[in-house]
């Protein structure tokens, strides 16, 4: 390889003795609608990584409010003595609710961008149904009737 002379734009003369190229690309070629399925389907992977959140910020007052309250009022068709009932049931299916999304966001915590193009790249392939051998007999069995 010959050195060439190369002008920068601030007008200064360097001389270039390598070159590399470095432009390799891959493509990839996907419908708008296969690409919108696989990208709303990571959007509600990575959203479920942060939905443990919600179920936490109802958990929090709620045991708090167990905590420290020694007396309720009566409230509309609530009378004073159902209070703590309902607080403890809330208790119960908030408690449910968070461990139920911190699975979840468990689940979904490795997700990159890698996997986003892995999955437009290669799709995995449906394997055919297999029928069984008992509904094609059946499926004979009606064919005989007709």
């Amino acid at each position: 390889m010959t050195p060439t002379t190369h002008i920068d734009p601030k007008g200064v003369n360097a001389e270039v003795t390598r070159h590399y190229n470095n432009t390799d690309q891959e493509a990839i070629t996907i419908t708008a609608d296969k690409t919108r399925i696989i990208l709303d389907e990571y959007l509600e992977k990575i959203e479920s990584k942060k939905s443990w959140q919600l179920p936490l910020s109802f958990l929090l007052p709620l045991i708090l409010t167990a905590v420290t309250t020694e007396t309720y009022k009566s409230f509309s068709f609530f009378s004073a003595q159902l209070w703590p009932a309902i607080i403890i049931v809330a208790i119960f299916v908030t408690t449910y609710y968070l461990v139920k999304a911190i699975i979840n966001s468990w689940r979904s915590r490795k997700l990159s961008i890698d996997d986003i193009i892995n999955k437009m790249k290669n799709p995995p392939q449906e394997e055919p149904a297999q029928i069984s051998k008992q509904s094609d007999y059946r499926r004979l069995r009606i064919y005989d009737k007709i």
